[in-house]
């Protein structure tokens, strides 16, 4: 009796907290997205919210098509914001009896980053060839051509640019397919998360129904057995069946010493390709390739200015470029050295320690420092997080590799992904640039 009485405390819990968590997600999604708000909106449900899937239940099949055609990555833009973490939508019909499969996320290869990291934008060179011809392959023959794949380089030599690149090729080419991206950083924690939810059968069942799993950072994998077995076994269920495994890491299989030798020889089944840095030639061409893709003219010598400069990273690169770029925007300006010089010393990229930055949106938006350098999803607490993660890029002079070690151990892409979703926001809310400015302020004060 003791027994069942507390299972149905827990369940009576859990009910109560998937409520709260539903209504906070669709009480700021109708403040964010008014025009896309329907009238039926107070008739949906969330059902499920597992696996990094949230789950929505709609009550006829116009609604299930209306919420999946227009509000797929408005939602999980919100739940994220909600949650403090990476969130996809899912959408089933009330009366349905779906499976985890069925109702895994509308797209999750376009929600897992930025719209530019595709096959088009990434810039081909000879330090990058054979992982970029391998991952068109897979594309073109998932499960039969270079499985697993293994791609291994530097931080910032483009390997998360190509699985983002070949996942979202993979659903244009093959709508039906499931394609799943995550971070190892995320799979681990989804996995904790599922293990004390008593959840684990649909994390499983999200993971190992996958036609292409591509995970980034495997690298992480490594000091955690709990996590290196679920991983081999989720690998082992994927790759007999004849579906797809795409891997990144740091570094070769042979030097994951803290991986089981288990996992390890696994990789060596497909293809293993490097990435190297970019030689000067390949970083003008990135920066061009850029230049072309925000109808930007660049002045005699800029390109060859930031090449130069950046010649070590190429997020670091990528982010100078767009801090020239929103100056040259603010003021109007040509883009010319003079005007990029400005933006990289003397303008945005100041000589703020991050120490203070942190301590300035600490005490202005009332959160505890360990819980901002801690990976705590609190809504309050990933707010505060990606404020300070964009004023970090914004104005130190801390590489993005470096930001995302002081912020607990984060891959240049989740900042980049922050101040991107920053920028976002700045577009169309004063208040928050307002808010921006007096932090920053307050920091460059503190630090004087």
């Amino acid at each position: 009796m003791m027994f069942a009485a507390l299972i149905a405390r827990v369940q009576f819990l859990v009910a109560v907290a998937t409520k709260t968590v539903w209504g906070d997600v669709l009480g700021r999604f109708r403040q964010d997205h008014p025009e896309l708000v329907r009238g039926w909106f107070g008739e949906l449900r969330l059902v499920d919210l597992s696996g990094g899937v949230l789950t929505i239940e709609a009550t006829s099949p116009p609604e299930k098509e209306y919420l999946e055609r227009e509000c797929g990555r408005a939602f999980a833009g919100v739940a994220q914001v909600v949650l403090g973490r990476f969130i996809t939508i899912g959408v089933t019909l009330r009366g349905e009896r779906k499976t985890v499969r069925e109702a895994l996320p509308i797209d999750a290869a376009q929600h897992a980053a930025p719209k530019e990291f595709t096959f088009d934008t990434f810039v081909k060179a000879p330090c990058n060839d054979l992982a970029y011809a391998a991952a068109e392959a897979v594309v073109d023959g998932p499960g039969e051509h270079y499985n697993p794949l293994f791609l291994f380089g530097g931080a910032g030599t483009g390997k998360t640019h190509l699985l983002l690149a070949l996942c979202a090729d993979l659903r244009k080419s093959q709508p039906e397919a499931q394609v799943v991206y995550v971070r190892c950083r995320a799979f681990m924690d989804e996995y904790v998360d599922a293990f004390d939810q008593d959840e684990l059968p649909r994390f499983r069942g999200h993971y190992r129904d996958a036609d292409l799993l591509a995970i980034d950072d495997i690298h992480e994998l490594a000091g955690n057995e709990r996590s290196q077995e679920e991983f081999f076994h989720t690998f082992e269920t994927i790759h007999k069946a004849g579906r797809q495994v795409v891997v990144s890491a740091n570094r070769s299989p042979g030097e994951l010493g803290d991986i089981a030798e288990r996992i390890t020889t696994r990789f060596g089944l497909g293809l293993i390709a490097p990435l190297e840095s970019p030689s000067r030639e390949t970083r003008l061409a990135i920066i061009a390739s850029r230049a072309r893709a925000r109808c930007l003219e660049l002045g005699e010598g800029v390109a060859e200015f930031l090449a130069d400069r950046y010649s070590a990273s190429t997020p670091d690169l990528i982010a100078g470029f767009d801090k020239i770029d929103e100056l040259a925007r603010a003021q109007g300006a040509r883009i010319d050295v003079s005007l990029s010089r400005r933006a990289l010393e003397d303008g945005c990229d100041g000589v703020v320690p991050v120490a203070a930055v942190i301590d300035a949106v600490c005490r202005r938006m009332e959160v505890d420092r360990a819980d901002l350098l801690s990976r705590k999803r609190a809504r309050r607490v990933a707010f505060a997080r990606e404020v300070a993660l964009f004023l970090s890029r914004r104005v130190t002079r801390l590489s993005l590799e470096e930001v995302g070690v002081v912020f607990g151990g984060r891959g240049h892409v989740e900042v980049l992904e922050a101040a991107q979703a920053m920028r976002d926001k700045l577009s169309e809310d004063a208040e928050l640039a307002t808010m921006l400015d007096e932090i920053t302020a307050e920091a460059k004060n503190a630090s004087s």
